[in-house]
């Protein structure tokens, strides 16, 4: 018999989230067009891993962030360009 293991993860969206609310006033024609160039979610999102040395051993900690692409868009908007 194999052994047990389970791993808890733990996921931060918290500055993603900000990133969207970043958007919601954004003109619908702007959003298509960012949007419509994106290919894959890795030019949308970013994954962190916390490598945090923890009691809880079994614990993986990841952090959901803006790109880069995501964050000049942002810049973009609220330059108003």
């Amino acid at each position: 018999m194999q052994p047990e293991y389970k791993v808890r993860i733990v996921a931060d969206a918290s500055s993603l989230e900000s990133a969207f609310e970043g958007i919601s006033n954004a003109p619908i024609e702007v959003l298509d067009r960012f949007i419509s160039g994106i290919k894959s979610l890795d030019e949308l999102i970013r994954i962190d891993r916390d490598d945090l040395t923890t009691t809880a051993a079994n614990e993986l900690r990841i952090r959901l962030k803006p790109s880069d692409r995501f964050i000049e868009f942002l810049a973009t908007l609220r330059a108003g360009n």
